[in-house]
């Protein structure tokens, strides 16, 4: 089988952490080619970190690098759009962090990009490919009529500088929203709810510190978010159904699910190196998809696919319209790097 050839697009922690994932397998299989920063310094810094024969301090010189076939978007979110669409003209596969875009047009726009040249695209749901979401769904379709869902995921990092500037996507809608988001779309599928209420406390710089969602779906069922980057919460995710409930601790990284009859629980992967993040080993099943899919000629992963982001995005952008949290790229076709 042939190496997968990585370009890495920012030198941060996350971008840290899954260069760290694809060295869980062997060079015969995924190498990393490049790293790009706007600071040459850094991306010098983290190729030797990584022993990376190429550091470039613009994103414009992987986009030209002929030896990448892959590159991995791991920059803040306002800087997602253009560089996706950047590294896709120069047909390019890529996998981008989360939340894909600042909102959906941006998303259906870089959907469009793909398309015309004909590259693999998707976005860096990493909780998706834990093995444990496999059980997840087993258990799931155990338990009848889903009735309600609840979830809370609350971090203490409201003094971060890009968690609280509304410029560069932040707030807790963005930032964190989309992990129990997604799970709504997991569990409920394509179904969109018929009602959304969002309610809100906001910083003085325009963006959400903390957020409730309620999603309300037909025949009375709910699947209900508390979101907070200024304070620490168990990060737990309960469904209740007709025949028993489910609980999925640390639920945007799950190595362990409760069930009526059964506790699963998932080793993490070895890593030889230090990780920024709880339990970033998991990056490395992402990894492995993501080379299985492009080996097969896949332009769309069957494990996260567009219309999953897609339909993530829109109940993002309702969210963020009710609760009045509003980005310069909502009047635009697209945002500045």
């Amino acid at each position: 089988m042939p190496v997968l050839r990585w370009g890495i697009a920012s030198a941060g922690l996350i971008s840290s952490d899954f260069a760290a994932a694809i060295r869980q397998y062997p060079s015969s299989e995924n190498e990393i080619v490049c790293i790009a920063a706007r600071s040459l310094k850094s991306a010098e810094a983290f190729a030797q970190k990584f022993n990376i024969a190429k550091a470039y301090g613009s994103y414009k010189e992987i986009a030209e690098d002929e030896s990448v076939d892959v590159v991995y978007i791991g920059g803040i979110i306002s800087t997602h759009a253009e560089l996706m669409e950047m590294m896709m003209n120069a047909k390019k596969h890529v996998v981008c962090e989360k939340p894909f875009c600042m909102n959906s047009k941006q998303l259906r726009n870089v959907i469009a990009v793909a398309k015309k040249n004909d590259v693999f695209l998707m976005e860096a749901f990493w909780t998706r490919f834990f093995p444990v979401m496999s059980d997840f769904r087993k258990e799931l379709n155990a338990l009848g009529e889903i009735k309600v869902v609840t979830v809370n995921f609350g971090i203490d990092r409201v003094d971060v500088e890009r968690m609280r500037t509304r410029e560069l996507g932040g707030g807790a809608t963005m930032d964190i929203g989309c992990y129990p988001t997604m799970f709504a779309n997991f569990i409920f599928g394509s179904e969109k709810p018929e009602k959304i209420v969002a309610s809100s406390q906001l910083l003085d710089t325009g963006v959400d510190q903390m957020t409730t969602v309620a999603l309300h779906y037909s025949n009375g069922r709910m699947f209900n978010i508390t979101l907070s980057i200024n304070c620490k919460t168990d990060n737990t995710l309960r469904v209740f159904g007709q025949k028993g409930s489910l609980v999925l601790p640390g639920f945007f990284h799950p190595i362990e699910l409760i069930a009526p009859e059964k506790t699963y629980k998932y080793d993490l992967p070895k890593s030889q190196y230090e990780m920024s993040f709880e339990r970033s080993e998991g990056l490395g099943y992402e990894v492995k998809c993501v080379r299985d899919c492009i080996l097969k000629g896949q332009r769309e992963c069957p494990t996260m696919p567009w219309k999953d982001s897609i339909w993530i995005m829109e109940i993002l952008d309702e969210v963020r319209r009710q609760i009045g949290v509003h980005f310069d790229a909502d009047d635009t076709e697209s945002s500045a790097l």
